[in-house]
């Protein structure tokens, strides 16, 4: 991908009269190309997480849908998320104040892949529970819907697959 920098002036001058000091037209053209140059890294690492995201899928994960009172929680075990070179320890966690009778997509936010204790999300639009340039830390659990009502037993949910598994169209 070839990246377009700002030009600097050629007439600009690289130094004032006064000896050491930057000239301001030539200094304003430095920072400008520094901070494109900034943002353009910047979109690079987000696309490089979204495609470690996409081929990165957890092991040994149960999602359940449960009833709690007035509304319902998704629960997730303790579980190893595993991709092409390495494999981190995810702790357990829940997801509370959720409606009764609802497909749920769980996910979790990790910027530096370590794992460990991490926030748990649930989302009703598949696309929010991947990752994006938006959210290029997102990892994708899996899915479950959860009970219909207070009564009802705990629903087991579907954990995400290696890629290609329950992916966003």
């Amino acid at each position: 991908m070839a990246v377009e920098l700002p030009k600097l002036s050629a007439r600009a001058s690289i130094v004032q009269d006064a000896p050491g000091q930057p000239a301001i037209p030539a200094h304003y053209d430095f920072i400008e190309l520094f901070n494109k140059f900034s943002q353009t890294v910047q979109d690079q690492l987000n696309t490089i997480n979204s495609i470690l995201a996409a081929i990165s899928w957890p092991v040994n994960v149960t999602i359940q849908g449960v009833a709690d009172g007035a509304t319902a929680k998704v629960t997730i075990s303790a579980h190893t998320r595993v991709s092409l070179t390495v494999a981190v320890s995810l702790d357990a966690g829940e997801v509370t104040g959720l409606a009764y009778a609802t497909l749920y997509y769980i996910s979790y936010d990790d910027p530096t892949r370590a794992g460990g204790a991490v926030t748990y999300q649930a989302y009703t639009d598949v696309l929010d529970a991947f990752a994006s340039v938006d959210n290029p830390y997102r990892l994708n659990v899996g899915s479950v819907t959860t009970p219909a009502t207070s009564g009802d037993p705990p629903t087991d949910g579907r954990p995400a697959g290696p890629p290609g598994d329950q992916q966003p169209v």
